[in-house]
């Protein structure tokens, strides 16, 4: 029987305002792409693709404060 092993990285910084809110807005991005890529899995039975997922975020509220 195999072990699987499981590590992290953790990298420490000073805190900064807009590193800690880059993060913040990334981690909303990521999870609304999970979201969305799990609710058409429920509906379709299908994945995403990820040119897909792309155009669906585009638009999101979430993604257009990186710009």
């Amino acid at each position: 029987m195999m072990n699987k092993v499981l590590r992290t990285e953790v990298i420490e910084v000073r805190e900064n305002k807009e590193l800690s809110k880059l993060c913040h807005l990334t981690k909303n991005l990521y999870n609304r792409g999970n979201f969305l890529i799990k609710k058409e899995l429920k509906k379709s039975n299908k994945l995403l693709s990820y040119n897909d997922l792309d155009r669906f975020l585009k638009d999101e509220r979430c993604l257009q404060h990186f710009t």
